[in-house]
């Protein structure tokens, strides 16, 4: 066997091989992160394994830098992927010194490939988990930069027209920025004209507003106490634009999540309470669950695993979430645990349980997230609908 080392980085990799006996072949060969060194590392191999079926590639799992690398070679040779974190407390415990360089990685990285310890083998990804992980991940962007958008509109709107959440509670309503965008400032309102007010305001709302709503909004810009600011009206407008922008944005990518989830119609969407866009983060995060032999190893890539400390005669009775896994797949579940509570009476009756115990809501709610895990797993894995009573 012929084992690879590669210390992945953004315009270059240091690679390392090493022999079935442990000793180190090639020390420091370093590519291009293009076709021509992708190129030269395969011929570099070639000369010393003449079966490409008795070589493996390792490297550490450092995100979209090696999405590539593994794209490319995962159809020549097997390659394995290892946590950053296993490799750091590796050269810890080997080098007393504080000493970090790629070339050095490399090296430890072929040597624990060697032994196997704590690498697993690529696996594709079905083309839809793939597209729905990338739209899910960039929906969740867009509706962040959103919240922050919406936050401006309510502080720029306190500023130049406090009174107005009065006749609106809620300043985000289509009619309200609509009528945000034609008139942005309580001097803009005081000195319309109603009819034309009166016809943004019906036009907006199809027929729900008027002149009514159109005379008291007048009257209450007349006597505002709001800063008039040329400035600040135009921030109000582009910021709306930006919002209607990053919406429209946000349907689109919903719309094509919605035509790769009726194509491919997954099991765990049977569940009551969970919509489209949750489904499509979780399936997106996990891929395909068959590839895990439980659903506790879904548990630890979403990093809702236990922590556990014991030394001595003492073992600590209280354990920490580790949250080292995937951010993303985390915050799903535990939206996912909120729906399904709704909405399922066996796990409104679950949540209830914990929380009688003395558990905090939101310990409870982890417990809940953990019980819909192994639903989902059971669903995913043996290809069934859900059905009341089903985890009994």
């Amino acid at each position: 066997m012929l084992y690879v080392g590669i210390d992945v980085a953004k315009d270059k990799h240091d690679c390392c091989f090493v022999d079935n006996m442990g000793e180190i072949v090639v020390k420091n060969l370093r590519i291009k992160n293009s076709l021509e060194g992708f190129m030269r590392l395969i011929q570099r191999i070639d000369n010393f394994a003449s079966d490409r079926s008795e070589v493996e590639i390792g490297l550490e799992d450092t995100g979209h830098y090696s999405d590539n690398l593994v794209n490319y070679f995962s159809h020549i040779f097997t390659v394995k992927t290892i946590n950053p974190i296993l490799t750091a407390k590796r050269k810890k415990a080997e080098f007393l010194r504080k000493t970090k360089t790629d070339k050095i990685d490399s090296v430890e990285i072929a040597k624990m490939l060697r032994y196997g310890t704590g690498f697993r083998p690529v696996i594709s990804i079905p083309y839809d988990s793939e597209e729905l992980k990338s739209l899910s991940r960039y929906r969740t962007t867009l509706v962040m930069k959103r919240s922050k958008e919406k936050t401006s509109v309510k502080r720029l709107v306190n500023i130049l027209f406090p009174e107005y959440e009065q006749l609106f509670k809620n300043v985000h309503l289509r009619t309200s920025y609509t009528a945000l965008l034609a008139y942005p400032g309580n001097q803009y309102f005081a000195t319309c004209r109603t009819p034309a007010l009166t016809q943004v305001l019906r036009s907006a709302s199809k027929g729900y507003y008027g002149e009514d709503m159109a005379v008291r909004l007048r009257e209450l810009a007349k006597k505002s106490i709001g800063k008039i600011s040329d400035a600040k009206s135009y921030e109000l407008r582009q910021t709306i634009k930006r919002i209607n922008s990053l919406t429209s944005e946000i349907n689109e990518i919903e719309a094509k999540m919605h035509d790769i989830l009726a194509a491919s119609n997954p099991p765990i969407s049977t569940i009551p309470g969970l919509g489209e866009i949750l489904v499509a983060a979780i399936i997106g995060e996990i891929g395909d669950f068959s590839k895990f032999n439980s659903p506790d190893k879904i548990l630890a890539i979403a990093g809702m695993s236990p922590t556990t400390y014991q030394s001595g005669y003492y073992t600590s009775s209280r354990s920490k979430m580790e949250k080292r896994g995937s951010r993303d797949l985390r915050r799903a579940l535990y939206l996912a645990a909120i729906e399904v509570c709704k909405n399922v009476p066996e796990f409104n009756q679950y949540l209830v349980k914990k929380q009688r115990e003395g558990k905090h809501y939101y310990v409870a709610l982890s417990h809940a997230a953990k019980k819909l895990i192994r639903l989902m797993y059971a669903l995913e894995t043996q290809h069934r609908a859900y059905e009341p009573n089903l985890t009994r």
